[in-house]
């Protein structure tokens, strides 16, 4: 991959933080947990603002919520170029949004969950590097648990071989004019009612491929407070290690 970081073009991150957090079950926003001293969205965005790759940076948050994140982030202001802007009803609407708001019309996204907080650098790296070869790529790592697809009559059919199943991560990279183009197509579904959850699967619109990159366990999603156990779990390895 050293070619292919030679001619890396600019690497625009866009961290979604825009969820209602419902999961959590607490009055609080997730990206607020604190997590070893840092809360969940700075330690996010810090792993974007401390990577040689990226050049600017834009936030996605709640509305009412654009104040205190930028007094969170304004130490990683200093390392990188960073834009907040405010989210939509549904995930393609903060994307969207955030998208929107990246000035230059080249280079490459990379779409990060806020609440993924233990991306590493590799996992960074890799996405991007294999967007600009490919179009499009997505950290993923192999599925643990056997899979079962339910029927509409509550019986379950045949089960996929789970050595072909991969769970999706962030971040999602992709060409930026393309994945403007494929945009476009998402708000026309969505306007027939059509729901996304995956950048990867908005990629798809626009007929594109996806290349699968090496993620990591470790890069979870906080979504539940068992995912907050977890992630110390994970710093306190970390730091062991160190």
């Amino acid at each position: 991959m050293d070619d292919v970081k030679k001619t890396l073009p600019p690497v625009h991150a866009v961290i979604v933080a825009a969820g209602s957090s419902s999961r959590m079950g607490g009055r609080e926003s997730k990206i607020f947990v604190r997590l070893g001293g840092k809360n969940v969205i700075f330690r996010s965005v810090e792993a974007f603002a401390k990577h040689p790759y990226i050049t600017d940076i834009t936030v996605v948050v709640r509305a009412g919520e654009e104040e205190r994140v930028k007094e969170e982030l304004r130490p990683l202001s200093e390392l990188k170029p960073l834009t907040l802007v405010t989210g939509g009803e549904e995930r393609t609407d903060s994307v969207a949004a955030g998208v929107d708001s990246i000035a230059e019309d080249d280079g490459i996204v990379a779409i990060h969950d806020g609440a993924r907080p233990l991306v590493s650098e590799r996992i960074i790296s890799e996405a991007a590097e294999a967007a600009h070869i490919y179009g499009g790529a997505v950290p993923a790592v192999p599925v643990k648990d056997t899979v079962r697809i339910a029927g509409e009559d509550g019986f379950a059919l045949p089960s996929p071989p789970r050595e072909t199943l991969r769970a999706v991560q962030t971040p999602q990279c992709f060409a930026l004019c393309e994945f403007r183009e494929a945009l476009k197509a998402a708000r026309e579904r969505r306007q027939a009612g059509e729901r996304f959850t995956d950048d990867a699967g908005v990629f798809e619109l626009a007929g594109k491929r996806i290349r699968l990159t090496e993620g990591s366990y470790d890069n979870l999603k906080i979504t539940t407070p068992e995912d907050v156990a977890a992630a110390e779990g994970i710093l306190e390895r970390r730091e062991v290690k160190q």
